[in-house]
């Protein structure tokens, strides 16, 4: 076990692994694409790069500080606003690394890496799928008992497979969902807004004469 700070950044590395829910928007993914089995037998430039690093420390502080240096953000106001979820290290670092790919004719945009990689999400995904099949659906609102007899009754429908299988995953067929399970689990997606294709869909709720309603609001991203 470690203990460490929040602001800390934790790198994670696996084969095929990638962020999910709230990680998803704050983490970077960067993919190592390999052409043969062995790939801890290649050739490498530097087969030390811990002692290669501490060798050269000096040189590479100093390329460091010149690509933070030449940040362009340095000389707008402290109010400027700034890209991404993290607004001081876009500030200071990532608008940096930006200016400097872009002189060497390279484009780099963390506030859509960022996005790619909530885009990426499976569960985000599998939500801007339900929200949309939801706002075909119903055109107003809902409750969580429309929602128990499109999945029960009629599930040949394409927004009820879409649905069942968002709320309850892979159910057998004779598999009978409840009004209450089903608001139980939509609670859990109110005010998540998601991206659908260029709309950006969220589930908005209500208490209307002690009984629940639910409505997707889709607004142009």
């Amino acid at each position: 076990m470690v203990a460490t700070a929040a602001s800390a950044i934790h790198i994670f590395t696996g084969n095929n692994i990638a962020p999910r829910g709230d990680l998803a928007s704050r983490s970077l993914c960067v993919r190592l694409d390999i052409d043969r089995p062995d790939p801890e037998n290649r050739t490498f430039k530097h087969p030390d790069p811990i002692g290669w690093t501490d060798g050269h420390r000096a040189e590479l502080l100093q390329a460091f500080y010149t690509i933070l240096l030449g940040n362009p953000m340095l000389k707008k106001p402290h109010d400027e606003p700034c890209k991404t979820r993290f607004k001081m290290w876009w500030r200071v670092v990532g608008s940096a690394i930006e200016h400097a790919a872009k002189l060497n004719e390279q484009a780099i945009d963390f506030g859509k890496l960022f996005l790619d990689s909530e885009e990426d999400e499976e569960e985000s995904s599998s939500l801007a799928e339900a929200l949309k099949a939801m706002s075909q659906e119903w055109l107003g609102t809902f409750k969580a008992s429309d929602v128990a007899d499109l999945i029960n009754v009629n599930q040949t429908n394409r927004q009820s497979s879409i649905l069942r299988s968002f709320l309850f995953g892979d159910q057998p067929a004779a598999f009978n969902a409840s009004a209450r399970g089903i608001g139980k689990r939509l609670k859990l997606y109110i005010d998540n807004p998601v991206t659908f294709g260029k709309d950006i869909m969220t589930l908005k709720a209500q208490n209307k004469d002690n009984s629940m309603v639910f409505w997707v609001q889709c607004t142009p991203a």
